[in-house]
């Protein structure tokens, strides 16, 4: 069981290669928000502070290799 402050997980993986996550209830994100201002703004687990900024500037574009399909994958 991995603790992640605001829920317990549990992960397996099935024959097939799938990962699948079970996770508690609680103690839920009100734990170290107000309610009222729940997710107004970006809250980190402890620990996670140090990597704010690479988080908060999001992932970079990547294209879709197989062009051609037309299609562009952003991620």
């Amino acid at each position: 069981m991995i603790d992640r402050f605001w829920f317990k997980s549990v992960y397996f993986r099935e024959p097939g290669g799938v990962l699948f996550e079970l996770a508690t209830d609680g103690p839920g994100f009100g734990v170290d928000e107000d309610r009222a201002t729940l997710g107004e703004s970006l809250v980190l687990p402890p620990g996670s502070s140090r990597d704010r900024d690479a988080i908060t500037r999001g992932p970079s574009e990547i294209d879709c290799p197989n062009r051609n399909l037309g299609l562009t994958v952003r991620y």
